[in-house]
């Protein structure tokens, strides 16, 4: 048998084959969602698989006809993924309120591909006001009421409890994944765990915590080559590999992340409660926030200068998305913030296809400064 890292890389490479095989294998139904705000746990709950609908990282060309040049790489990519027949294993495509990119996305497949039923769920806006979690825990029951009839059958509360445990274990996992990168000689890349983070939103998490729990009995006694930095990568929706690994191969470790395909997702866990769409709710009320959620007050600035003090980071890169507004507007205050405390910070725009050879040698640029400023 394979090791359970290049397990998970193939299945995040491949990211339709394992949906695709779970459908065939089980009779069940693909949840398709756009943005880590929609609860899976409660289509999970209902024997459903949620995945998370992710475009490829060339040229977006089949999106230019449905929405404009200007939005972001990622949100094109969703759309020409779509449009160009790859999720048509789906049954299900829900959204939530997210950026206006992202939200053009969901209305464009809602108009444009047919085929998946589609549900929005009407996530509150301003989650520090005292009404965003009886508010969403309604959504959320609507969700619930319109997953089971899609289903034929009413989620139960044991299937919820199950729900819960399956995805606070998973979140367990990662957490104890991302802390063997604390150590001096972590055993595995950035580029690695990426691929390990990625693989769960395309497989039962059931699935994805046997492979993670194997995982980490062979991290136990793995080295790897060590670059001379360690970076912490900020920003945008994040699956390209190949970035990371790009970075890596420049002499920087990414050990750490602010990213909603990373630590963003499974940074905090639902706590069991009696009303439980009000504890699911509160989860991700809870959990750290993307830059569109961070308001009235900024948790996003003292959660960033943790993290990076935690992982002991030579420097943050921020990864943003071209054309990306939320990331693109907080990036300035956060790079002035990290400054005062002493940490150095590099932007780098992505866009679609990503532009590899600059990007490199922008990281080399911004190393040398790094240790030119350590010699002084």
């Amino acid at each position: 048998m394979s090791s359970a890292l290049a397990q998970l890389a193939e299945i995040a490479r491949d990211r339709h084959a394992y949906p695709k095989a779970w459908k065939e294998r089980t009779g069940g139904q693909v949840l398709g969602y756009t943005c880590t705000y929609v609860p899976e746990e409660i289509p999970y709950a209902a024997g459903i698989l949620p995945v998370r609908v992710f475009g490829d990282l060339g040229y977006p060309g089949s999106a230019d006809r449905s929405m404009g040049a200007t939005w972001c790489g990622f949100s094109r990519s969703c759309v020409a993924a779509g449009l160009d027949g790859h999720y048509d294993y789906l049954g299900y495509f829900v959204s939530t309120v997210t950026c206006i990119h992202m939200t053009q996305m969901y209305e464009i497949w809602q108009r444009d591909i047919p085929g998946p039923e589609k549900h929005f769920i009407d996530s509150p806006w301003n989650f520090q006001t005292p009404a965003a979690p009886a508010y969403w825990a309604r959504e959320m029951e609507t969700f619930k009421k319109q997953v089971g009839e899609w289903r034929g059958e009413a989620v139960s509360d044991d299937a919820l409890d199950h729900a819960f445990e399956v995805y606070n274990t998973n979140r367990r996992l990662l957490h104890r994944l991302y802390e063997t990168r604390k150590s001096p000689t972590p055993p595995i890349t950035g580029a690695e765990v990426l691929e390990a983070v990625l693989a769960g939103f395309y497989m039962d998490k059931a699935d994805h915590n046997r492979l993670l729990e194997q995982l980490l009995v062979e991290l136990e006694d793995r080295t790897i080559d060590l670059p001379e930095l360690r970076g912490m990568l900020v920003g945008s929706e994040l699956n390209d590999v190949e970035l990371v690994r790009t970075i890596e191969q420049a002499g920087m470790l990414i050990v750490t992340d602010d990213e909603c395909a990373g630590t963003r997702y499974f940074w905090n866990e639902v706590v069991p409660g009696e009303d439980r769409m009000l504890t699911l709710a509160q989860r991700y009320i809870d959990r750290p926030r993307c830059p569109l959620r961070d308001w009235t007050t900024r948790t996003r600035i003292p959660h960033i200068i943790n993290l990076a003090r935690e992982y002991d980071v030579s420097g943050v890169i921020f990864a943003i998305q071209k054309f990306c507004d939320p990331h693109g507007w907080e990036t300035p205050v956060l790079e002035a913030k990290l400054k005062e405390e002493d940490i150095p910070t590099l932007r780098v725009e992505m866009t679609f296809p990503t532009p590899y050879g600059p990007i490199r040698t922008r990281v080399e640029a911004f190393m040398e400064t790094l240790m030119e400023d350590a010699l002084f």
